[in-house]
């Protein structure tokens, strides 16, 4: 099971959903953003999760970016 917390996993969730609109004629930009878990130890190996940010609205492109 693939963990997108992780930045490896992060960065595969980004390019998934990249590629999943390129398919359908949209183009959507994903980012990938650090941040700490408050939860977890100070100085933890772990303790940076991955958050995936895009481009889109509503789960959707944003108008403009996709070929009719």
């Amino acid at each position: 099971m693939i963990d997108y917390l992780k930045f490896a996993g992060a960065q595969k969730l980004a390019l998934k959903i990249e590629n999943y609109w390129a398919d359908r004629g949209c183009q959507v930009k994903t980012t990938l953003h650090a941040m700490r878990s408050p939860k977890i130890a100070q100085g933890a190996e772990d303790s940076v999760l991955f958050c995936v940010r895009s481009d889109m609205v509503n789960g959707m492109p944003t108008k403009g970016l996709c070929n009719d």
